[in-house]
């Protein structure tokens, strides 16, 4: 639905809102696990996008990031640093700052750097908790019950638990 919705924009001469429907069509693809396409999806998008920057831009980004994490990718430190100083520059909802520092947090935990990793997905987790999106909340525990479990033993037990309820109220 996002091609459709980008090809109409388009054809209306309205580049944003193709440029966002483009950005969902990344998003879709890369939790299809279509990681070159959603690249490629997003960047186009970005272009676009980075020309007047706002909440969609960063959206973007957080998924370029997710893209760069998980795909191991050189450049992932580059697009957190960037998409972290976005979402704060043009206000972005403590929900998105959550998924954001997750997304970071996981990062630092792929380059075994635990204690920056810790302190992201920790605080990743208090914004989710503030926000009310239990999903990301989730997703902070059960990274911040790995990233501690080498040294804080039993704090990485409760992350668990906490992450394992978190993730049934999601359901």
């Amino acid at each position: 639905h996002a091609e459709r919705a980008g090809q109409i924009y388009s054809a209306q001469r309205d580049l944003r809102a193709a440029a966002r429907a483009r950005a969902l069509a990344g998003r879709a693809l890369r939790m299809s696990g279509s990681y070159t396409e959603a690249h490629e999806q997003l960047n186009e998008a970005l272009t676009v996008l980075r020309e007047s920057p706002d909440h969609n831009t960063v959206q973007a980004l957080n998924e370029l990031l997710a893209i760069a994490v998980f795909g191991g990718s050189e450049d992932a430190a580059t697009v957190s640093a960037e998409t972290m100083e976005l979402a704060q520059a043009v206000g972005a909802a403590p929900a998105l700052h959550a998924s954001i520092l997750v997304n970071a947090g996981v990062g630092q935990l792929f380059r075994s750097q635990v204690v920056h990793a810790a302190a992201l997905l920790r605080e990743g987790a208090r914004l989710a908790e503030h926000a009310g999106d239990t999903y990301v909340q989730a997703r902070a525990m059960t990274n911040l019950a790995a990233a501690i479990s080498g040294f804080e033993v039993a704090a990485a037990c409760d992350a668990g638990w906490r992450a394992i309820e978190l993730s049934r109220q999601c359901s």
